[in-house]
């Protein structure tokens, strides 16, 4: 449970107090997924070792089914070493929902309290005319809210700013403090409309991927094609936006699913009046039975390429696929699985690509009837690589990863045996390494010719671009900070 979800006016991450309720040891892999969710956005400007940011406080329920010293003791065996324990504060909370005294939740509280009292934004200082502007859009949401409606229009807004003072550049910057402290959503490249009520942005996506039953207005037919094919077209949004928000959907309608579409839910398909939405397929497949579709033999697989991270939060998956359908969805034919993606690299079906997610690595595998050049395998690479840099450059977040392989008919979900191009000389001896699935040897060139080859210069070329881009930057800083004290030092002379 998130109790606060707030942001300081730098760009630092958010601020947040996170509460983790688990009754059982044997949750330990949900507990080591949210702390490791947690980890990656922490606040990497303002954080020691001891004490990382944002803060955790641990909340232990149901402690009539728990025996308290075992558990601590589990828990410190499961997370004494993992480096995302520095977040937590305190001790564990055990609560109970039967019998607990209320000095537990006193406790709690204070301990609440405190850890609050310790984040930055409780010092901010704000211009009184942003004050005066954000008790405007109070009474704005007040008056929206009794209609049952949730977005203004932005020249509504910039009339509203006017009336205080503020200027479209500043109206800008502040729009962007409010949505960054959680009181709006504004996108000031998709900036129509503000959403005064973000919980109704939520319930406009929960429409399309989580409620089933407004899917009852639908026929088996276009269900059928949402949860195998991942597709939808503008009829069903019709039906599951308009059964939820009524004929005022139509005018917001064309600014909802930008929003979708700038969040990678949903992919523009080629069709003019269809969409991909990737997390709605639940048809799972296994390899095997893909490959047997297919009529793809042993043969014909390459090794398996895979990008092993040390933490890929789910949110990446998502971009990653949506990245994988603009590219090849207008050229040749691509086939959506729970967690795989099947990509047609040729109009024949001479070459096809395979992309599977799994827990922290993303594994490729390419299924060819003829042969594949140098050029094929590094773009495949290059372009995995690409679409994580620009994540890292969106998000904000760096994303760490080794970039590996696999034997052909290895198996890609399984860390073991997977070799890097470091590897090649500490772990394969005479051209060999050893495989601990097989139980056998394999030949390292197998590996080697086909993707790791490609690795160390296309790291050694992404790090010069990584570079420029850095300086270009660091330029453009500059400039903004000369050009905005010639402004002040304007505005101090009249």
């Amino acid at each position: 449970m998130v109790l606060f979800n707030r942001r300081s006016g730098s760009s630092s991450p958010a601020a947040q107090i996170l509460l983790t309720f688990s009754s059982t040891v044997h949750r330990s892999r949900y507990i080591d997924f949210w702390l490791d969710s947690i980890h990656f956005h922490r606040d990497t400007q303002d954080n020691t070792a001891e004490a990382l940011r944002p803060p955790v406080i641990m909340v232990c329920t149901g402690i009539d089914k728990t025996e308290i010293k075992e558990y601590r003791k589990n828990f410190d065996t499961a997370f004494g070493k993992h480096n995302a324990t520095h977040h937590i504060r305190g001790e564990i909370h055990f609560i109970s929902n039967l019998n607990s005294p209320k000095k537990d939740f006193e406790e709690l509280k204070t301990h609440i309290s405190d850890i609050a009292k310790e984040m930055h934004f409780f010092e901010e200082s704000l211009p009184t005319k942003w004050i005066e502007l954000e008790n405007a859009l109070m009474v704005l949401k007040e008056l929206k809210e009794e209609k049952m409606e949730y977005c203004e229009t932005w020249e509504s807004i910039v009339e509203i700013a006017k009336t205080v003072s503020i200027e479209k550049n500043e109206l800008i910057d502040f729009l962007n403090y409010q949505h960054r402290i959680g009181n709006i959503l504004f996108f000031e490249n998709q900036s129509k409309y503000i959403i005064l009520k973000p919980n109704w942005l939520v319930d406009c996506f929960r429409c399309l991927v989580c409620d089933e039953a407004k899917r009852n207005n639908c026929t088996k037919i276009e269900l059928t094609q949402l949860t195998r094919e991942g597709k939808i077209t503008e009829h069903v949004i019709d039906k599951l936006f308009g059964k939820a928000f009524g004929p005022e959907f139509a005018n917001m309608k064309p600014y909802i699913l930008s929003v979708m579409e700038k969040f990678d839910i949903i992919v523009k398909h080629e069709s003019a009046n269809t969409y991909y939405i990737p997390c709605m397929v639940t048809s799972s497949s296994t390899i095997e039975q893909i490959k047997k579709e297919n009529k793809v033999q042993g043969e014909q697989c390459t090794p398996w390429l895979v990008f092993e991270f040390k933490f890929l939060p789910i949110a990446h998956y998502n971009h990653i696929i949506a990245n994988y359908i603009k590219a090849y969805s207008k050229n040749g034919t691509l086939d959506l699985y729970a967690g795989k993606i099947i990509i047609n690299l040729e109009d024949n079906n001479y070459r096809l690509l395979i992309v599977c997610f799994s827990r922290n690595a993303i594994s490729l595998q390419i299924w060819k009837r003829n042969i594949v050049d140098d050029g094929t395998y590094r773009s495949i690479i290059e372009e995995l690589y690409n679409e994580i840099e620009m994540l890292d450059n969106k998000l904000v977040h760096k994303l760490d990863y080794i970039i590996k392989a696999k034997c052909s008919d290895g198996n890609c979900f399984d860390k073991e045996n997977r070799i890097s191009y470091d590897d090649l000389t500490t772990k394969c001896k005479g051209g060999q390494y050893y495989c601990k699935e097989h139980f056998m040897d394999h030949k390292s060139k197998n590996l080697e010719e086909t993707w790791l080859k490609h690795v160390p210069a296309i790291e050694n070329e992404m790090k010069e671009k990584k570079k420029k881009r850095d300086e270009d930057e660091k330029e453009a800083n500059k400039k903004q900070k000369r050009d905005s004290c010639k402004m002040q030092t304007k505005q101090q002379g009249h």
